[in-house]
């Protein structure tokens, strides 16, 4: 895809605000994975307060991101990031057992750690609030992970 193709949304909005805001309550020394960052917005909230983030997408909206396929693995290592962002992703995959599959692979796993996953589903984009869906340990094993 290049980026003239992309068609991600360029404000940023409330649910991401939301979602910034629950990130953050995971402390300050968090390394996090933005997929799919789109134009970055997330991203540059979270580096903005002073977070690690990497950005990944299949997009080439920006030279700072890694490229990362969602239908397929995703490049990066087991446990590598204490938290992963996936807003307006998994909806459009085939598979989005393999998406959650990846995502949890490269969570750290901490002892009652959950998993959240916003799709438009779950969140309106004016909305104050998020439903996130959550993955409990035995949604994660039924993924395989």
């Amino acid at each position: 895809m290049r980026a003239r193709d992309f068609t991600g949304g360029r404000e940023f909005t409330k649910y991401m605000a939301v979602v910034c805001r629950i990130v953050h309550e995971g402390g300050p020394s968090q390394r996090v994975l933005d997929i799919p960052a789109g134009h970055g917005l997330v991203t540059d909230r979270l580096r903005e307060s002073g977070l690690d983030v990497i950005s990944a997408d299949i997009n080439r909206a920006r030279p700072d991101y890694v490229y990362a396929d969602l239908s397929k693995p995703i490049p990066f290592k087991n446990e590598e990031f204490d938290t992963v962002v996936c807003l307006e992703g998994i909806e459009h995959i085939v598979d989005p057992i393999h998406v959650i599959r990846e995502l949890c692979r490269v969570t750290k796993k901490v002892a009652g750690s959950s998993y959240r996953c916003r799709t438009s589903r779950t969140c309106t984009h004016d909305s104050n609030t998020c439903a996130p869906v959550t993955f409990s340990s035995s949604a994660r094993a039924q993924a395989g992970t």
